[in-house]
């Protein structure tokens, strides 16, 4: 928390992903004859660059071979010519910290909804808030994402939607799920845990009809609703 009582956001990671220029001009360097390794932002179809599993993108085509051979039936993809591909080695950066911060781990689904600075500010006021009584946030950035409601979950992204002049219009996170659903961020305190409170609002807020109408579909429908959500919040203090 900075010295005017704001809450200030450091982002500590970068998408690992081909849609990453320097991941991307890695992996194309190690795999020189392969033009379209890289293609839409994706290896070989994949999204994530470092990751663990997916061993049809890192074990020989040998191994693979024999593992199906023997196993698994079926054969290697056409594609997969100079394995490994990708990766779980992490990059690995540094930062300090100080009594009062707090570090929030969060996957696809919640950064689909919320920004780095809502998240953090979302925190700040459970943090700061009563959690026996509903409480509207309006001062969390953006204020409001404006759109029709006509037509929940009409498509993929639905319309585009304007934006209020409080927005943090400079930050370059596009939260695509709060446009789809054509709703306005509307954020409340009703949660005693924190990882519980950021995914309600990671969900729809003090909108609990599309709330429930997205924790209720299932299948293919569901995942082309929302993603999956993991979230887990650490605070630091004296004692750590």
């Amino acid at each position: 928390k900075g010295a005017d009582g704001k809450w200030e956001t450091t982002v500590l990671t970068i998408e690992q992903d081909g849609a990453n220029e320097d991941e991307a001009a890695r992996i194309r360097k190690e795999h020189p004859g392969e033009p379209d390794v890289i293609k839409d932002g994706r290896v070989l179809g994949w999204q994530p660059t470092r990751m663990f599993g997916d061993a049809g993108l890192k074990w020989s085509v040998e191994n693979q071979k024999e593992v199906r051979k023997r196993f698994l039936g079926g054969r290697v993809r056409d594609v997969v010519k100079t394995p490994p591909y990708v990766t779980a080695e992490p990059v690995i950066t540094t930062t300090d910290v100080k009594p009062g911060d707090f570090l929030i781990l969060g996957c696809d689904g919640i950064w689909e909804s919320l920004s780095s600075e809502e998240a953090v500010s979302l925190v700040g006021l459970w943090l700061e808030s009563s959690t026996s009584k509903a409480k509207r946030l309006s001062s969390v950035p953006p204020l409001a994402v404006k759109g029709p409601k006509s037509s929940r979950f009409g498509g993929w992204f639905g319309k585009s939607t304007s934006q209020s002049a409080g927005d943090a219009s400079h930050s370059k996170e596009k939260t695509v799920r709060y446009e789809q659903w054509r709703i306005p961020k509307t954020f409340v305190t009703v949660d005693e845990n924190v990882a519980t409170h950021l995914i309600r609002n990671s969900l729809g807020g003090e909108d609990t009809e599309t709330m429930r109408a997205l924790l209720t579909r299932t299948g293919s429908l569901a995942r082309r609703l929302r993603d999956d959500m993991t979230v887990t919040v650490v605070f630091f203090d004296d004692s750590t």
